[in-house]
């Protein structure tokens, strides 16, 4: 759905769609449960989106293939979306496509932002309750900016971290961000700068325009890097890239990749770079490598949309047992799609 979205809509229109975070779910499973992806606070629900669907039922006598949407067979549509599925067989799903928000007046076309290990970190229990409150404040009081982040989080004892999409440019995000409290000004002697990178229609890898070894434009100075993209799709494949082939997460490897990544995707082998586990992963920051990857997910035979462990993962955490899995006293909590009860500071 992703590629379908970024390949039959220009950049500028700003067609999204609601894809999840596990390679390992498909998209009838995914839509059938609910659907809840990075930019669902700003497109509702997966589930919300479908407008019809067809099936192969058991009428009791025999099969019968069905259209059902508000219309027609209402009652397995409804039951259907949200329900997990188990009523019939999904044949074909039709979806809305949903708009991205307008850019800003002073800007020429909408950006896109991965949002990647944006951290708050607390100096004493005071600070702690002010960001925890800033961040509730910001997702439920402030909804005319917060439904242009959605993403993931995690609780620690010693700060908040967030990951995600933000639906709009740089700027936009740092204005967003630093007014409602959620951008921490550290100072650099303590280790920690902000890192900004972009990728242009024009440019064939990242720049980086702030490299985290100095201050950052007039920026306060946030632990956290910042990528911004010139399209949705884009934006979201780095992040599948980053997530699924890159990460030291082995748990994370979700597709059946040959462990050659450049091999899977038919692209020159300079496009990789040897991983934490000998496999081949790829530079995800280059436009080839996107535009590949890009191929690959319209692909439904690709092995980018065949989720579950592949063969050289099993043997190398099964029979060679070189795969880590250590236990930490400081275990997060995770706070999944940023879809979270408004509660109170002191439940979270």
């Amino acid at each position: 759905m992703l590629a379908a979205t970024a390949k039959e809509f220009a950049p500028e229109e700003g067609a999204l769609f609601a894809i999840g975070n596990c390679p390992s779910v498909g998209i009838t499973g995914y839509l059938l449960g609910g659907g809840s992806g990075d930019v669902t606070p700003s497109t509702g629900w997966g589930s919300d989106d479908v407008l019809e669907l067809r099936a192969v039922i058991w009428n009791g006598t025999n099969a019968e293939y069905i259209t059902a949407n508000k219309e027609e067979n209402a009652d397995f549509f409804w039951a259907s979306l949200g329900g997990g599925g188990g009523l019939g067989v999904i044949t074909d799903i039709k979806t809305a496509i949903v708009q991205s928000p307008e850019p800003l007046p002073h800007e020429d076309r909408r950006k896109f932002l991965y949002i990647q290990n944006l951290e708050f970190h607390y100096f004493g229990e005071e600070s702690k309750r002010e960001g925890l409150e800033s961040f509730r404040r910001f997702l439920y009081e402030k909804t005319e900016e917060s439904h242009k982040f959605g993403g993931g989080g995690f609780l620690h004892s010693e700060s908040f971290r967030l990951n995600g999409i933000y639906l709009g440019s740089a700027d936009e995000f740092i204005e967003s961000f630093g007014k409602n409290g959620l951008l921490q000004d550290i100072p650099p002697v303590l280790g920690y700068h902000t890192i900004y990178r972009k990728m242009t229609s024009e440019a064939d890898t990242l720049e980086d325009v702030c490299d985290g070894t100095g201050p950052c434009q007039d920026w306060p100075n946030f632990p956290g890097t910042i990528i911004e993209f010139e399209s949705y799709g884009e934006a979201m494949l780095y992040k599948l890239c980053y997530q699924v082939a890159v990460r030291d997460d082995i748990e994370m490897r979700g597709t059946q990749t040959s462990g050659d990544w450049c091999k899977d995707l038919k692209i020159s082998s300079d496009n990789c770079v040897s991983g934490k586990y000998g496999q081949k992963v790829p530079i995800c920051g280059k436009r080839e490598v996107l535009d590949a990857l890009l191929e690959a997910a319209y692909d439904p035979e690709s092995f980018f949309n065949h989720g579950g462990p592949p063969e050289w993962w099993l043997d190398l955490a099964i029979k060679d047992g070189r795969v880590p899995y250590k236990d930490t006293d400081d275990l997060p909590t995770s706070l999944g799609g940023l879809l979270i009860p408004d509660v109170d500071v002191d439940t979270l």
